[in-house]
């Protein structure tokens, strides 16, 4: 069992990076993942331990090994629950509903669970990870097959919490969609734009690849959808520089 003080430290410092590295610098993701892996092994298991598992198993399902992934994924859910810290879970069911589970079940399964991490890290003020679980489960009921006029209300409620409680990152992303479900609506006027043209040069300086890559992918699909096949290829080519930002999730096979 891990039990010193600054090695325990040192794991939680790096499991509050995870989240901006896969952000800004993907590749330093691995890094974290590998080392906290390391100290776990070297060291051995403490509750942090079960968020370097669940790292690895979104690593292997976003490389290719999708069972070794699916295995790591669950184990670390049942590694956490042993430790009865709510924060950790949530964390942990992020990780595994958002970027493994889909590999192996279908997309519908983690609808639910995504709306329990919001509960959960609500109720206990972990609210960067409350509200990333509350967009994906926006994004996952809309890939589901999810009515229209149902995820445009959750998102618009997303939206709401998210702008009064000032998180930018999360406001952000989840005007992207946004825009994406008004347009299918056929009611894109009815409200604000999300304004890509001034949007996206700014992500691409801070090289923030998880909005700019969210912006070609539904640019992309309304396109298609609306017949503009050229507009449609044309997004998609651009999207593909900036695919790192979209590794994992349920949109990017």
């Amino acid at each position: 069992v891990m039990d010193h003080p600054i090695q325990l430290e040192a794991m939680r410092i790096l499991m509050n990076m995870a989240i901006p590295a896969r952000q800004i610098r993907p590749a330093l993701l691995q890094h974290i993942t590998l080392t906290m892996t390391a100290m776990t092994i070297q060291h051995g298991n403490s509750p942090i331990a079960a968020f370097a598992y669940g790292l690895y198993g979104m690593l292997c399902s976003i490389y290719g090994d999708v069972g070794e992934g699916y295995r790591f994924g669950k184990f670390s859910i049942k590694m956490s629950a042993r430790f009865g810290d709510p924060g950790l879970s949530a964390k942990v069911r992020f990780l595994f509903n958002s970027f493994v589970r889909h590999w192996k079940e279908h997309a519908r399964e983690t609808v639910t669970s995504l709306a329990d991490v919001f509960r959960t890290g609500n109720e206990i003020g972990e609210l960067e990870y409350a509200h990333y679980g509350d967009f994906l489960h926006c994004v996952h009921l809309f890939s589901a097959g999810g009515a229209l006029e149902t995820v445009h209300h959750k998102v618009t409620r997303y939206l709401e919490r998210t702008e009064k409680l000032g998180l930018t990152f999360h406001t952000d992303i989840g005007k992207i969609w946004h825009q994406a479900i008004l347009s299918l609506r056929g009611k894109a006027n009815e409200a604000e734009r999300f304004d890509e043209l001034k949007m996206l040069p700014v992500w691409i300086a801070q090289n923030n690849l998880i909005p700019v890559f969210g912006t070609y992918y539904c640019r992309t699909m309304i396109q298609y959808l609306f017949n503009d096949y050229a507009g449609a290829t044309e997004s998609g080519r651009m999207g593909e520089k900036y695919e790192k930002g979209g590794e994992g999730f349920l949109y990017l096979p």
